[in-house]
């Protein structure tokens, strides 16, 4: 067990949870980044790293973890799709479904699980070269580098915020946007 990881996972999610149901941030939209980072942390926490030769099957171990739950729920909220298509008489199924669900799932609450699984292969490839280094100094300089990634992403959050920032279903574009983003 990690209890500081555990706990700053909490922690993020309480983030997410919150832009989500209150529609504003917790932690001012760190949980997600802390979150990603997090899990990729546990995701090569073990204390040998796999070999380059040995990537394939790591590949396939993370598959089983991350990409799994991934299909399992993409399958779900496309026949959650099917079916209120058949419902309703104006939709086809053929326009419920967009190119980019290919990535990122039929739902936009996935992409981060197909995000995390080519994370931690990147992280996984990026440490192999790495194995001598002492890993004290790996940590210190991923957790810096995590600190980075967190700053960064909330600079490019606020960059976007004029096009991307909360919005609710009463708000005027909100049909616009449902269609762009095929929400």
């Amino acid at each position: 067990r990690y209890p500081v990881l555990d706990g700053l996972r909490i922690v993020a999610m309480m983030d997410i949870v919150s832009i989500h149901v209150t529609g504003h941030y917790l932690l001012w939209g760190m949980g997600l980044p802390v979150f990603i980072i997090v899990a990729v942390a546990l995701g090569v926490r073990k204390p040998e790293l796999p070999e380059l030769s040995d990537m394939p099957s790591a590949a396939r171990e993370r598959a089983v973890r991350v990409l799994m739950p991934w299909v399992v729920w993409t399958v779900s909220f496309a026949l959650n799709r099917i079916f209120w298509a058949g419902l309703d008489s104006e939709k086809t199924v053929a326009g419920l479904f967009y190119p980019w669900m290919f990535l990122g799932g039929t739902s936009i609450h996935l992409w981060f699980l197909p995000c995390i699984f080519v994370a931690e292969l990147a992280v996984l490839g990026l440490l192999a070269p790495l194995r001598r280094v002492p890993t004290g100094l790996l940590i210190v300089g991923a957790t810096g580098l995590a600190a980075l990634c967190i700053i960064w992403t909330g600079a490019v959050y606020d960059q976007a915020s004029a096009v991307y920032g909360p919005m609710t279903m009463r708000s005027e574009d909100y049909a616009e946007r449902a269609e762009l983003y095929g929400w």
